[in-house]
């Protein structure tokens, strides 16, 4: 890199190179200017450099919570400030209004749970260990090229460094974080579960051990969650893990469901594929879904992302609409679900969107 970078974002753009934004080089010295990393070599965006967005104040450069807007942009959030940053060229950026005082994004989670659409929650005041935290929530929309911040109802709990994580039925499984920064005083056990519908919370189930800085949380193809770590500094070093299991994997007697069950097919593909696949162990399928695999740190998934899937069934199989843009859809890595008519997800198979060869199977 150009520049000396300690806990910078780095996001997949559409056209499959990287941005890193943010960090800093030493205290007081937060780096400004983004660069662009490809095939083994970088790019200063010397236009995008700008103090607003990444100054010290609210540790700003501190994981520029940065997603890939709808309109092939980059849309980002820094203390409560948000902004555009542009990518072509020597770049730019473009400042976009500010969020709510309480939702702070350096101790905040943030999540791309609907193309262009971002659940962020939670956090405290940069560097204040004594500050309560927040229970705020908003959801903030970009699909029209500009920012538009919708509040949400509060939280169940309060929650300083918790994650987010987009399931495979586009809800946000909220887990970990505590009341105060990194303390052990009111941690949130109790794991929430938002509907991107009804935008409503519910509790689900406590997890065993509280969970804060440096913890995780990750989809995996089961369905299932994982979430571990924490610590380091803290006062739990949790060199552990625990496995969430959500209802839509359970029956009426809470017992495991039946799920159905999707074929081979060719993982690897680009934009606008089509794909008739196999399928079996369910009468009919009722939803196909796309989550992009998870790439998480300090409450902020800078992979995940949700998408809506075109299906049609034929028989028993199911003619399967693959991502057809690049911006909803950055390159990389993907879960495909498949949902019964009880709404049961299968297993996911993994492709590649002109990523990295992926094995069929």
């Amino acid at each position: 890199m150009t520049f000396a970078r300690w806990y910078p974002t780095t996001i997949t753009l559409p056209n499959g190179e990287t941005l890193i934004h943010g960090g800093r080089d030493q205290p007081g010295q937060p780096m400004h200017t983004p660069e662009i990393f490809v095939n083994g070599t970088v790019r200063p965006l010397w236009n995008a450099a700008n103090e607003a967005i990444t100054s010290d104040a609210e540790g700003k450069w501190y994981y520029p919570r940065d997603f890939v807007a709808p309109n092939g942009r980059v849309f980002g959030m820094s203390g409560n400030q948000m902004y555009f940053l542009d990518w072509a060229g020597n770049g730019g950026t473009q400042l976009a209004g500010n969020l709510p005082d309480k939702t702070r994004s350096h101790t905040s989670t943030a999540v791309m749970y609907r193309p262009g659409k971002i659940f962020q929650a939670g956090g405290t005041s940069y560097g204040d260990t004594q500050a309560l935290g927040s229970q705020q929530a908003v959801s903030v929309d970009v699909t029209s090229g500009w920012p538009q911040v919708t509040p949400l109802p509060d939280m169940r709990r309060r929650r300083v460094w918790a994650n987010s994580t987009v399931l495979p039925t586009g809800n946000v499984f909220v887990s970990g974080g505590s009341a105060y920064e990194n303390k052990l005083i009111d941690p949130a056990l109790m794991a929430e579960m938002w509907s991107a519908d009804t935008h409503q919370f519910r509790d689900l189930r406590p997890a065993a051990l509280a969970r804060m800085y440096h913890s995780i949380s990750l989809l995996l193809k089961d369905g299932s969650v994982l979430t571990g770590g924490g610590g380091a500094p803290g006062p739990l070093n949790n060199l552990n893990a625990e496995i969430y299991y959500p209802p839509y994997l359970f029956d009426g007697n809470g017992n495991f469901a039946p799920r159905p069950v999707l074929g081979n097919f060719n993982p690897n593909m680009g934009y606008g594929a089509v794909q008739e696949i196999p399928f079996s162990n369910a009468v009919g399928i009722s939803r196909v879904t796309f989550v992009r695999l998870g790439s998480v740190t300090h409450s902020f998934d800078t992979g995940q992302r949700f998408i809506e899937g075109g299906f049609q069934q034929v028989g028993d199989r199911v003619r399967i609409s693959f991502p057809l843009s690049r911006n909803n859809a950055p390159p990389g890595f993907y879960y495909v679900f498949i949902f019964n008519k009880l709404g049961v997800p299968s297993v996911a198979k993994i492709f590649g969107l002109e990523a990295a060869p992926v094995p069929a199977g």
